[in-house]
């Protein structure tokens, strides 16, 4: 019955390569082969061993010498004669003891195996080896009763002998035992050796189980490997392998302050390694840190300055925080370095009209147009940078383009917000017939667009048309944002115009309390329902914050000059 060996996986496969550089190199497997398909790594062959009289202890180390010779070049067979003789000298050297049973099962020998780990026992009973040996003789046989008690004899005689718990796992999984998988891992984590390697095996153990039996997982803490190589960690503390092991598994657990405190010191010993920098940056990122996540990519552009993927990283940063600017600077290099990215253009874009860079905007998205001609969100975008210079006229055209583009498009097609913004450039051009028909557009597409419902019903009741569907429709936007001022001002317009003029006075009293910054039209509004209630003094004083809201407008300095002069 074939077999399968826990061999942990030590980290993700993307970070192979990482490992193998720290190693100085990929460790390629042994030439013979581990002894049956589910035998864990075994030790490695055994130093030879001081005994009390030193002519023996010279000729058993003179004949496991040679067996090691022998096993480098010709394999373990070869070798057994020479250890064999090197343990009869030395009988307490339980880990050759071990060697020589492991190649007696590699050769199908285990009966032999057995015979001899019996006889090893006598010698060193405490020594965890022989038990080792004699549970994977057992197991090889099928005899899994006899191998778990073997495997856990040898924990009995040394609690943090790895291979052994590694064996057992595999037993307990291969007899659908794996109940018992979670509390031996526990027992293992309860110990207190200063070994390093124990707890890095044992963490990869635990990323094993955790990633190969997840129906285990709610019996293990997810911390268990991330806490294992941090016990690795506090014994040798420098260890890269080690560093990174702990890096990558905070990272798994959402620790992401502690995986950059880990990538940190690995970059010290390995600061030529840059896909580590970019981990550094992600971690950073994750953990919120998003000024220590700047400094990050920029030492990675540092060194890969042609890394455009790492300006657009940059660029969502420094627009997370508001710095439009440097975000602009990074997007107008990745262009540079690489020109085929649609959204990058639209992002710089964006930027550039956030910072009233309008003839930059334009320059950049003709760029745009040159390469990417059938997307309609370089017109539109367009659109948007006429608008805000109030050439609403060349707005018009641009969200016509626009429209053009989506009815053609197979992929995209018009929305609610598009027709939005399309009405409202005709609005202010005075097109109000195209502006009601793409308002209605706009709600067709989404009933729910209260900006499109206030728009529509606040044009119907200034020009004092339609007022019941107006009211019925502020009545939708002021329900969707009850706190709007813009909303409460057009639900005080259109009472206005309905003669309820003591609703319109509180939606207009609500309105300018909620308005962050003065407003020239709740201002004016006010004053006219104070007007027409008769309380002149008050619509005066209103009409007043409205003329210091907009001190250039000639209306409402008009205005003002008349009703003082009443």
């Amino acid at each position: 019955m074939q077999r399968h060996c826990l061999r942990p996986r030590i980290l993700p496969s993307a970070w192979v390569g990482v490992v193998c550089l720290l190693m100085g190199g990929c460790v390629t497997s042994s030439k013979e082969s581990q002894p049956g398909a589910a035998t864990p790594r075994s030790p490695q062959p055994p130093a030879a061993k001081a005994t009390t009289s030193p002519d023996v202890s010279a000729d058993a180390l003179a004949h496991y010498a040679a067996g090691v010779s022998l096993e480098l070049r010709e394999g373990g067979a070869a070798a057994l004669p020479e250890f064999e003789k090197a343990y009869e000298l030395d009988p307490t050297n339980a880990a050759l003891a071990g060697r020589i049973a492991q190649i007696l099962i590699t050769q199908q020998n285990r009966e032999k195996a057995i015979e001899f780990l019996n006889k090893a026992l006598k010698a060193t009973p405490n020594a965890p080896e022989p038990w080792f040996w004699l549970g994977i003789a057992r197991r090889s046989g099928d005899e899994f009763p006899q191998a778990i008690e073997a495997l856990q004899q040898a924990l009995k005689v040394k609690p943090d002998y790895l291979p052994a718990v590694r064996a057992l796992v595999e037993v307990y999984l291969q007899k659908d035992a794996a109940n018992e998988v979670p509390p031996l891992l526990e027992r293992a984590f309860k110990q207190t050796s200063k070994d390093a390697t124990f707890w890095v095996g044992l963490g990869d153990l635990y990323s094993f189980i955790l990633k190969q039996r997840p129906s285990l997982a709610s019996q293990i803490p997810s911390r268990c490997p991330a806490d294992c190589f941090q016990k690795a960690r506090e014994i040798t503390p420098r260890d890269p392998e080690i560093l990174l092991r702990v890096a990558e598994a905070e990272m798994a657990v959402g620790n992401f302050t502690a995986a950059a405190d880990a990538y940190g010191e690995l970059l010290k010993l390995r600061p030529d390694l840059t896909q580590l920098r970019e981990r550094l940056a992600l971690a950073y990122l994750r953990a919120d840190q998003r000024d220590k996540a700047i400094v990050a990519f920029l030492d990675i552009l540092k060194r890969e300055p042609l890394r455009y993927d790492i300006h657009n990283t940059l660029a969502e940063l420094y627009q997370e925080n508001n710095k439009d600017a440097e975000a602009a600077t990074h997007l107008q290099r990745s262009i540079q370095l690489n020109p085929n990215q649609f959204e990058v253009y639209v992002r710089l874009a964006l930027a550039q009209l956030r910072m009233k860079r309008y003839e930059d905007a334009l320059e950049n998205l003709a760029a745009a147009r040159t390469r990417f001609p059938q997307r309609f969100q370089i017109p539109y975008l367009n659109g948007l940078v006429f608008s805000e210079q109030k050439q609403f006229d060349k707005a018009m055209a641009a969200f016509a383009d626009a429209e053009q583009l989506l009815l053609g498009s197979e992929e995209d097609k018009p929305t609610s917000p598009f027709y939005f913004m399309y009405a409202s450039a005709c609005l202010e051009n005075k097109q109000t017939d195209k502006a009601v028909l793409l308002y209605r557009k706009a709600l067709e597409l989404d009933p729910q667009n209260h900006a499109a419902a206030n728009a529509l019903g606040y044009l119907w009741a200034d020009n004092n048309q339609n007022l019941q569907e107006a009211l019925d429709l502020i009545n939708k936007a002021v329900a969707a944002q009850p706190e709007n001022p813009a909303y409460l001002d057009s639900l005080g317009w259109v009472y206005y115009r309905l003669g309820r003029l003591e609703d319109a006075l509180k939606q207009l009293r609500r309105s300018a309390e909620l308005l962050k910054e003065p407003d020239a039209v709740v201002f004016d509004h006010l004053a006219e329902v104070l007007d027409k209630l008769g309380r002149r003094d008050e619509a005066i004083a209103s009409l007043k914050k409205a003329l210091q809201a907009d001190p250039k407008n000639k209306e409402l300095a008009e205005k003002l000059q008349r009703w003082t002069k009443k």
